[in-house]
């Protein structure tokens, strides 16, 4: 250990049995013996290295690529500086815009995970210091910054606070929501909520088995295993995606685009688009359970008129009305005898799948109608460009003209439009990437179910079958399944006339 107090240091080699040490590494003691010098120099040489990578990885869309720049140029200068592994320790301070597509500029924030790591006491304190001071740095850079959405506001959001509470989305996307394990108790209540309903759909392939000779159950079973099934996959892609449904919400805001909060047309329109998605969501909502409600009701009210079943050796089984005469690996006899467990679990069963389909559906017609309304005010300020700026005329003694043009602040009014229609575009990809999955098979599954209803019903009717029967009388919900359909294709296609709209204002306004 050399201690030098001239500003040229003096290098003396020191050797052990004729071998060189090596220098493991230097810094600056003040003559208070204070760190201070020290920490700043190295502060310095990491936030230069650090806003360095910001500004030339801007269009960057590899994650391993940053996270490999940050880790080599920026870690490593704190970690040679105290010959020691030091990191930040809140590092989701530092992050990275990662451009989504190569071409646009919409991004998201990539920030870089954070390690723990042992040091020793006496360099507690020293680590502790340069953390501090490179958090403040980071933080008054101001790079950018990513606005949340706030359900709390209801007024201004398209979604409605209280029927996303009602629903439970509001729950499942809160980062900051009850965690058991680390885990969202509400991600663990949905998959508690998944595996109950698999293990029942377990069954059915084997009640389509036994009642194969049973058209009227065949059909029905049948029904509940595609519909069901696929209401769990709908509840899985909410939890699955979650952090990007949060994201996506943002869109919802009525402050999404600045523009918007000058144009009173803007308000009109937002007041409009939130009324429709409010009236759409709870009118679904209520229809389910109404329905739910209606099919848990009718074994009380039907009393005295029994299921009357063709196995698949040609026997007939009588059993108890219930909601949807799952087939239990039990006897007729008792399934009869304990028919209020059965019903209770046919209950929470439809529970369940009632819970999923609204979830998901909220979420899809409410970001539908908002990415609507977002795309009809940046077609508004493409069409409105340049109308709201005048040109003046100056005129001199010899007759020269002289236009005071405003050039300059169209192209600014220009940047901040198109820099919106991305943020819209951008928002729409990922909504697109969630749903995609999704709107086909359910528009697959909703039309197969009417037509396996309305098949059940018509060949009841011929067959001599009264409507009031306990298998017609179970089809009374088909209609909910035309208003999905009916729901989904309209704000898919209002969506995308809108889009139409949008490209016909950009190229008109050039």
């Amino acid at each position: 250990m050399s201690f030098i107090k001239k500003r040229v240091r003096l290098i003396h080699l020191y050797s052990l049995n004729g071998i060189s040490l090596k220098r493991l590494f230097n810094f600056y003691l003040a003559p208070t013996l204070s760190f201070r010098h020290y920490i700043n120099t190295t502060i310095v040489r990491a936030v230069k290295i650090l806003i360095f990578l910001k500004l030339n990885t801007r269009f960057f869309i590899s994650i391993s690529c940053l996270c490999f720049l940050y880790f080599s140029l920026v870690r490593s200068i704190l970690e040679l500086s105290l010959n020691g592994s030091i990191d930040i320790p809140d590092l989701s301070s530092i992050f990275f815009r990662v451009n989504v597509y190569s071409i646009t500029r919409h991004y998201f924030l990539l920030y870089v995970l954070s390690h723990r790591t042992n040091f020793k006491k006496k360099c507690g304190t020293l680590y502790l210091i340069i953390c501090d001071c490179i958090n403040r740095v980071v933080h008054n850079l101001k790079i950018s910054s990513s606005k949340m959405l706030n359900l709390s506001d209801d007024g201004d959001c398209i979604v409605s606070s209280v029927l996303a509470k009602c629903t439970g989305l509001y729950y499942i996307i809160n980062p900051k929501s009850i965690k058991l394990g680390g885990r969202n108790v509400f991600h663990i209540a949905i998959m508690v909520m998944i595996t109950f309903t698999s293990v029942c759909l377990l069954l059915c392939p084997i009640g389509l088995y036994y009642w194969v000779n049973d058209v009227t159950q065949f059909i029905i079973q049948l029904i509940v295993l595609g519909n069901f099934s696929f209401g769990c996959f709908k509840a899985f892609t909410i939890v699955h995606y979650s952090d990007d449904i949060r994201r996506c919400l943002d869109v919802t805001r009525f402050d999404f685009l600045s523009s918007a909060n000058t144009d009173p047309d803007s308000v009109r329109f937002f007041k409009t688009c939130r009324n429709v998605s409010l009236k759409f969501t709870s009118w679904f909502a209520i229809s389910s359970h109404f329905v739910l409600l209606v099919w848990t009701l009718l074994p009380f009210v039907v009393v005295g008129n029994p299921v009357v079943v063709k196995n698949r050796d040609n026997s007939t089984s009588n059993y108890h009305f219930n909601p949807y005469n799952m087939y239990f690996l039990v006897s007729s006899d008792t399934y009869n005898e304990w028919h209020l467990i059965f019903h209770l679990l046919e209950w929470m069963f439809g529970l369940c799948f009632v819970m999923f389909m609204v979830l998901f559906d909220t979420f899809m017609v409410s970001m539908c109608i908002a990415i609507t309304y977002q795309m009809r005010c940046v077609a508004t300020a493409y069409r409105r460009l340049g109308h709201n700026r005048r040109t003046t005329m100056k005129v001199y003694f010899d007759g020269a003209i002289e236009s005071d043009n405003t050039n300059n602040e169209c192209l600014k009014d220009l940047k901040i439009v198109i820099k919106h229609h991305q943020e819209v575009l951008g928002k729409m990809n990922d909504f697109y990437k969630i749903v995609r999955p999704v709107i086909l098979p359910q528009l697959i599954i909703a039309s197969f179910t009417i037509i396996f209803v309305s098949f059940i019903i018509t060949r009841n009717y011929f067959n001599g079958m009264l409507l009031t029967s306990t298998q017609s009388l179970k089809m009374c919900s088909f209609p909910i399944f035309f208003f999905q359909i009916y729901y989904t294709c309209l704000v898919f296609e209002n969506l995308n006339n809108q889009l139409i709209y949008l490209m016909k204002a950009y190229s008109n306004s050039f």
